[in-house]
């Protein structure tokens, strides 16, 4: 009886030691397979924040196609107004400048037909008159902020003298 309880006290010994072995084997599968599921998530969420990285600049990359066509596209709409209202302010100082003009033609021819012909003295006067008219209808618009870097003649102004 006594072999026999040595001989179960040896089994159960062997089987502890056997079971302590396969618990330290186990723990270091255990800790093999985390350390495996970490680098596995760690590279699946790289991988996935690099996708996203270039879906982003993608996205960015055409926001900065969009806006760069708006902005051509509103420049070219601001440019064609522009030259329609300049056109529209050519011809309206045009139009005055041609109104202007025939009043100074009218009030000049008035002033010199005296006895059927031009007076000298009245008729140089009223010439010194209208030049000195001219120049300050000129000085006056072109000087404008509004039409600057036009004169009032476009680009054949008249002699002032």
């Amino acid at each position: 009886t006594e072999s026999r309880l040595a001989q179960k006290g040896n089994k159960i010994l062997y089987q502890n030691d056997l079971l302590s072995r396969q618990l330290i084997e186990s723990r270091r599968h255990i800790k093999q397979l985390e350390k495996k599921m970490r680098d596995f998530i760690r590279t699946e969420y790289e991988s996935s924040l690099m996708k996203k990285s270039f879906e982003l600049q993608a996205v960015k990359e055409r926001f900065r196609e969009f806006r760069d066509d708006l902005t051509r596209d509103i420049t070219a709409e601001v440019n064609s107004k522009k030259q329609y209202i300049l056109t529209v302010l050519k011809k309206e100082k045009q139009r005055e400048r041609a109104r202007t003009t025939t009043r100074m033609g009218t009030m000049l021819s008035q002033a010199t037909m005296g006895g059927g012909g031009i007076n000298p003295i009245t008729g140089s006067v009223m010439h010194r008159l209208s030049n000195n008219l001219n120049a300050t209808l000129v000085s006056k618009f072109s000087g404008s902020a509004f039409f600057e870097g036009d004169s009032l003649y476009g680009d054949a102004s008249p002699s002032v003298g």
